[in-house]
């Protein structure tokens, strides 16, 4: 058998000479593919996150996306006034999303402790 044949032709190694060339790749495939094999399937309806942030005020309600979470990430107003969040707040109420989380930015002082104002 010439060079190439023999690679082609090659028997495949036992399990324990895979073993003995890496025992930890060994374990570890072994371990995935009975786990695996035992773990629930996805969701049939994937679970769909959207987030944005830094709109300052701006009102982008066109241009979001549907989903399941929405993640309001920073800088919801320009300068943090109580009358830009009551906007804010008044659109993300309206917004007909089931989950939704807000997280305010360094813009939105209004929220600041006294402490940090």
């Amino acid at each position: 058998m010439s060079g190439l044949d023999a690679i082609i032709n090659r028997k495949p190694p036992s399990p324990w000479e895979l073993f003995k060339t890496n025992p930890s790749l060994y374990i570890a495939s072994k371990l995935y593919n009975t786990l695996s094999q035992q773990l629930p399937r996805p969701l049939s309806s994937p679970v769909r996150t959207i987030c944005i942030s830094d709109t300052h005020s701006t009102d982008i309600s066109a241009l979001i996306p549907p989903g399941d979470i929405f993640i309001r990430a920073g800088d919801l107003t320009h300068s943090g006034t109580l009358r830009e969040l009551q906007v804010t707040f008044d659109w993300l109420v309206s917004l007909p999303r089931e989950h939704k989380l807000v997280i305010a930015g360094d813009h939105d002082t209004y929220l600041q402790t006294v402490e940090g104002r």
